[in-house]
């Protein structure tokens, strides 16, 4: 999946074909499908922490932008780049923003 492919109104979350445990600030997560175990560092455990209910691509952005001390761009540019990987391996769902 291309980064491009990310608008700040697409919902977000996790699937349900996972297990994960957070191990002080780091999450380790095993795909059951695969049988592979993912290591996620502290910021990547913060927006999976945040995935576990639906939200847009942008709310997570705000949180985690207003929660560490980075740049917009930066935090967009890495937001972006671990849901992509996230959705790569199957462990969250994106879902276009909805027609009214």
């Amino acid at each position: 999946m291309s980064e491009q492919m990310l608008s700040d109104s697409m919902t977000v979350v996790a699937t349900d074909d996972h297990l994960a445990t957070s191990i002080e600030c780091e999450t380790v997560i095993l795909q059951l499908e695969s049988g592979t175990y993912y290591g996620l560092n502290e910021v990547a455990s913060h927006l999976w922490d945040l995935l576990q209910e639906p939200r847009t691509v942008a709310e997570l952005h705000d949180e985690l932008c207003t929660t560490y001390d980075v740049s917009a761009e930066r935090c967009r540019r890495d937001v972006e780049s671990t849901l992509t990987n996230l959705a790569d391996i199957d462990l969250v769902e994106l879902e276009p923003e909805r027609s009214v």
